[in-house]
C-alpha cells in the first residue's frame, strides 16, 4: 500500500462496495464542502479522508488531523479555534488547528465527541460564518464518525444544528464483515 498522503495511493480490494467507494472517493475529492465519513471502528475513515485531501484541488495545503475526544474548551478559547478572548494572550490567537490547516483540509475525527459549545462555533464555520476573531478561514472540514449523529441528536448529545449541516453529505465505509474478500 502506497503512503495515505501519496495522490496515487489506493484502498485495497475489488468487491462492489470498495469499487464504489473509490468511485465517491474521486467525485467529492475536489469538492469545497464539509464531508462526513462514516464507518464502524477500524472500516478505515481517517485512510479515506487522507485520499479525499490527496487527490483534490488542496493536495499540496495541510492536512491536519484532530482528535474530537481530546477537545477541551477554557475561559480562553479551544485549540480548534484558537483564543477568542481579547484580554493578554490575544496575540497567540493564530495557534490553532484551524490556523494551521488554512488552505487546506482539517479532519475532525470522532466528531460526535466535540464538546456542546465547540458544536456551536463549528456551526457557525460550517455556515461560513466568520469566528469570533472576525476571520473566516478557507479550509475544508471532512470529519468521521462511527455513531449516527441523528441519534446523538434527538438523545440530546450533538447538536442538531451541526448534525444537519454534516449529514448533508456522507460518505459510508462499508463494514470489513462485508468485504472479508478484500
Amino acid at each position: 500500500m502506497d503512503h495515505p498522503s501519496d495522490a496515487s495511493a489506493v484502498l485495497v480490494g475489488k468487491t462492489k462496495a470498495m469499487v464504489e467507494l473509490q468511485k465517491a472517493i474521486a467525485a467529492k475529492a475536489s469538492l469545497r464542502t464539509p464531508l462526513l465519513v462514516r464507518g464502524e471502528k477500524g472500516s478505515g475513515k481517517e485512510l479515506v479522508a487522507r485520499l479525499l485531501h490527496a487527490r483534490g484541488s488542496r493536495k499540496d495545503a495541510p492536512f491536519v488531523e484532530v482528535d474530537c475526544g481530546k477537545l477541551t474548551e477554557s475561559p480562553f478559547g479551544d485549540p480548534l479555534f484558537g483564543l477568542y478572548d481579547q484580554g493578554a494572550a490575544a496575540h497567540a490567537r493564530g495557534l490553532s488547528y484551524l490556523a494551521l490547516a488554512e488552505g487546506g483540509t482539517i479532519l475532525l475525527r470522532n466528531v460526535q465527541a466535540v464538546p456542546h459549545a465547540i458544536q456551536q462555533r463549528l456551526v457557525s464555520l460550517l455556515r461560513g460564518e466568520p469566528l469570533p476573531t472576525g476571520v473566516r478561514p478557507d479550509v475544508r472540514v471532512v470529519a468521521t464518525s462511527r455513531t449516527n449523529l441523528l441519534q446523538e441528536a434527538v438523545a440530546g448529545r450533538f447538536s442538531p444544528e451541526l448534525a444537519s449541516l454534516l449529514l448533508a453529505d456522507v460518505l459510508e465505509i462499508p463494514p470489513i464483515r462485508e468485504r472479508k474478500r478484500d
